[in-house]
Order: structure tokens, then sequence, then C-alpha cells
């Protein structure tokens, strides 16, 4: 195949990976929400999010070295979802925060 028969196929190509990673990108802003970590509890973490609700942030894998002060962005309010920064990133379960669940 000459270089000019393959070119629009190159072209298709990148033009389809940009537009998937964009549209990947674009979910992950419009549906992040902001937090704050409040407490690291031992591979469970207490987020309270911008508009105050506290949610229970269970790590599944990835970084466990979040410390209270640290602001992050949870994919999701609820469910299996991702809390990270511009640093670090944890796969977790997140549900609301409900303090008589913890074990003390």
């Amino acid at each position: 195949m000459s270089k000019w028969r393959s070119r629009p196929f190159t072209l298709f190509l990148v033009a389809t990976c940009f537009g998937f990673f964009d549209q990947i990108s674009t979910k992950a802003q419009e549906g992040g929400v902001w937090g704050t970590v409040l407490q690291n509890l031992s591979a469970m973490y207490v987020v309270r999010t911008e508009g105050g609700r506290l949610l229970d942030v269970e790590w599944e894998s990835g970084n466990d070295d979040w410390s209270p002060g640290d602001r992050v962005i949870l994919t999701t309010e609820e469910g299996e979802g991702y809390m990270f920064n511009e640093a670090m990133r944890t796969q977790a379960d997140i549900f609301p925060y409900d303090p008589s669940e913890i074990d003390r």
C-alpha cells in the first residue's frame, strides 16, 4: 500500500483515538465531585465534598497514602469509582458516611 493510500486511514485512526480519549476526560471532569480528605482510618477515608456531604471511601487498589487535608476528585458519590488528584489515584467503593458503622 502506498503511503498516500494509508494516510486517510492513519488520519481517521488518530481522530478516532483523540475523540475517544477526549470524551473520557470530559466525562471525568463533568461527573467529578471535589472533596477534602478528613480522616484516614486504615484503608478507609472520610471525605467531605464541596457540597458538605460526608462520604466513606473504602480502598480497593492503587495509592493508599492519602492524608487529612488532601484535595481530591471522586468520580462518583456512591458505588465503585476512583479518588484522585494530580499526583495519586485510588480505586475505591464510595458510600454515604455513617459513623455508627465504623469499628472503633
